[in-house]
């Protein structure tokens, strides 16, 4: 075995973590020669780097120290002697044809066997590898469906959401118009308009009697304050009428009642008058 810097007998072997192997000597001066110095070298055969400066096996803890070896580490090999005595084979070291044969034909046997068990193990393994195949693809299949079932629906929700969101903003503008014309509205309906006069009659004739007499009102809606008012108005007539029916009726004197009906002017609105009259004989 020689040396791949010098090309001679390996002389103190040395072995790099790459495992080529050279004189102590040549790689000692392999190391020398790089200028400048440098810890970090690479080995002169496959280039591969190493470094030379020793460990301080003490910074290394003791469960550990096994597996810690040097980048250059020294090796013994027993190379084989050059002599001629050593190089002719000994009759003790030739091995019988019949005992070679025998054990030829056990290494044969227990290399088939052990090649059909391998056979065997292979196509075992390749029938459950299928198997399982077959059972990954529907799973695969199946989590792809429902995947893109699930990627459906949350579009179909976001649409649905978009929709409803702009529904629901066009239902609250129109009912803020709606409640901005119904408050514009409901004061004119109050009190009145030029166009609309809540309180106007149509003339009466005089001409009518008195029983036969009716006001009629234009066929419009009132509003609950106006109902509220005519009603208040109605008990209190009706009060004031039988209050002084009561007085009258207690004096001791001849009462006359006289129904007069004043001519209506044309300009006002007001219902007729009636004006009661009492004289005492």
């Amino acid at each position: 075995m020689s040396c791949c810097i010098c090309l001679e007998d390996l002389n103190s072997p040395v072995s790099l973590l790459c495992g080529h192997v050279f004189c102590h000597d040549c790689l000692k001066r392999a190391v020398q020669a790089v200028q400048p110095y440098s810890t970090l070298h690479a080995c002169p055969t496959c280039r591969s780097h190493y470094f030379i400066t020793p460990l301080d096996m003490s910074t290394v803890p003791p469960h550990l120290r096994p597996h810690v070896t040097p980048s250059i580490r020294r090796i013994y090999l027993d190379l084989p002697s050059t002599s001629k005595t050593d190089n002719s084979p000994t009759p003790t070291s030739i091995t019988p044809p019949s005992e070679l044969s025998r054990t030829l034909s056990t290494e044969i046997a227990r290399l088939r066997a052990e090649v059909e068990a391998l056979k065997h193990n292979c196509s075992l393994w390749r029938r459950r590898a299928e198997v399982h195949s077959s059972a990954t693809t529907g799973l695969l299949e199946l989590s792809r469906t429902a995947r893109d079932q699930i990627v459906q629906t949350c579009r179909e929700r976001d649409t649905i959401q978009r929709n409803y969101h702009k529904l629901n903003h066009d239902f609250q503008r129109q009912q803020a118009i709606l409640r901005a014309v119904v408050n514009t509205s409901m004061p004119q309906q109050r009190f009145g308009s030029p166009s609309n006069p809540p309180y106007s009659q149509p003339p009466v004739d005089q001409s009518t009697s008195l029983g036969q007499m009716s006001v009629s009102t234009p066929h419009r809606r009132s509003c609950p304050t106006e109902e509220r008012g005519r009603k208040r108005l109605r008990s209190e007539d009706g009060d004031d009428y039988s209050a002084g029916v009561t007085y009258l009726n207690s004096r001791p004197t001849k009462i006359s009642r006289r129904v007069e009906t004043d001519s209506l002017d044309e300009s006002s609105t007001s219902p007729s008058r009636l004006q009661v009259r009492t004289e005492t004989s």
